[in-house]
C-alpha cells in the first residue's frame, strides 16, 4: 500500500481520463492543451499541491478531509475536499453548480 509520503515530490503529467472532454465546456480555457507537472509537499499536517504548466501555475494547501475554499485556474471560487484513500490522493471540487474529481495515484511502483 502506498503512503502519503510516497506522493511527496515532483510528478510529470502522463495521462488524463475524461479531462479533455470537460475542457470543451464554455469558459474552460486552454487547460486541455496543458501538460502540467505537479509538485506535492507536506509539512506533516497539510499538503500543498503546486501545478505547473506552460499555461499557468496554481497552488493550494490544505489538510486532508477538510472542505476549503480555493480559487480555480480560471479565477472562480470553488469548494474542495482532498482525501487519501487506498493509496490515491483524491480531490473533489464543487464550483458554479458543477462537480469534478481528480485522482493522483502511483501505478507500476513509480
Amino acid at each position: 500500500m502506498i503512503s502519503i509520503q510516497q506522493l511527496v515530490g515532483r510528478w510529470l503529467f502522463v495521462e488524463n481520463k475524461g479531462f479533455t472532454e470537460s475542457m470543451k465546456e464554455p469558459g474552460a480555457g486552454m487547460g486541455a492543451m496543458a501538460k502540467p507537472d505537479c509538485v506535492i509537499t507536506s509539512d506533516g499536517q497539510n499538503l500543498t499541491g503546486k501545478t505547473e504548466s506552460t499555461v499557468k501555475v496554481t497552488q493550494c494547501s490544505r489538510s486532508l478531509r477538510d472542505k476549503s475554499e480555493e480559487t480555480a485556474a480560471d479565477g472562480t471560487i470553488a469548494q474542495a475536499t482532498c482525501s487519501f484513500v487506498n493509496g490515491a490522493l483524491a480531490r473533489h471540487r464543487e464550483r458554479a453548480g458543477k462537480e469534478s474529481a481528480r485522482t493522483r495515484r502511483l501505478e507500476g511502483g513509480s
